[in-house]
């Protein structure tokens, strides 16, 4: 079923990226400060490059 998590990096993010297992960047992600909000489809699996402030 479909899934809804919210990361909490503790610093200051500069920006959030989905990426593929090469981490090349493929769509940059909107952060709220701290926090990032991910929505995952069944059976997704999610990479994310993230970058600190």
């Amino acid at each position: 079923m479909r899934a809804a998590a919210t990361l909490d990096f503790g610093v200051d993010i500069a920006s959030v990226w989905m990426s593929n297992t090469l981490e090349d960047r493929i769509e940059a992600l909107a952060t709220e400060g701290r926090r990032y909000r991910l929505a995952l489809r069944p059976f997704q699996i999610a990479t994310l490059r993230i970058f600190q402030a």
